[in-house]
């Protein structure tokens, strides 16, 4: 195994998800010791931590994930409609230096009109042959991610509650009913479909996966004061 293989396949033991008492991305068993609840837990830089069992320093944290930042050019955001993508992108585009690009509105057409399928391939594949970018966007069943997923060296998964998108997505703007059936089957449908896509498109790449803001936050905070030191 080469070495980006060990450090994806060790990020990916340490994700616990709520998928009765399997990890959901590994299918691999849960520890009995980690609280799965995502009342719990907060999950960073890959790491789901559980209050009062296990307990990591911002350095711990900086010394063995974020110096993987140093090296990070191609970024994928994905998750649920709502969850906050083209905000995280604009502000680690604004840590990092690289030239974000929101994929949504690239892909929808005039009057909110689909891409074609074979046409978005293409246009991801030129999108995908700069060396340095964030490339932030979730289009559901209209997407072809595994195009942006083959060229990406780290994918952040958003894994936030449907409660938190929906009230965010409320407050955002009207939204018409499919993306109101992709946003509340999300969970059921889509996850498992981008697992899927991950594991056999992207093998490689580093995967931090967020199910709360807080440590999302924290990690770009941890993010922004490692890019100042490497500086």
């Amino acid at each position: 195994m080469n070495d980006k293989g060990a450090c994806r396949t060790h990020i990916h033991d340490t994700i616990v998800a709520q998928f009765s008492g399997e990890d959901a991305w590994t299918k691999r068993p849960v520890s009995a010791n980690i609280d799965s609840s995502e009342e719990n837990n907060e999950s960073h830089s890959g790491i789901i931590y559980k209050s009062g069992f296990l307990q990591r320093s911002a350095a711990f944290a900086a010394n063995r994930y974020l110096r993987k930042l140093e090296t990070m050019k191609r970024v994928v955001i994905i998750g649920r409609g709502a969850s906050g993508k083209s905000t995280l992108a604009r502000r680690l585009g604004d840590v990092t230096g690289l030239p974000v690009t929101e994929v949504d509105k690239i892909f929808w057409q005039p009057g909110l009109v689909a891409t074609p399928r074979d046409q978005w391939v293409v246009m991801q594949e030129k999108l995908v042959a700069g060396d340095r970018w964030i490339m932030e966007g979730d289009l559901g069943p209209y997407d072809a991610v595994e195009v942006r997923l083959r060229s990406a060296d780290t994918i952040i998964f958003l894994d936030f509650s449907l409660v938190r998108c929906a009230w965010r997505a409320i407050r955002r703007s009207r939204e018409r009913a499919d993306f109101w059936r992709w946003l509340l089957a999300y969970r059921y449908q889509s996850r498992p479909i981008l697992r899927e896509a991950i594991a056999n498109h992207a093998p490689g790449a580093v995967l931090h996966v967020f199910r709360s803001p807080r440590a999302l936050g924290r990690f770009v905070a941890d993010a922004a004061r490692f890019m100042r030191d490497v500086r």
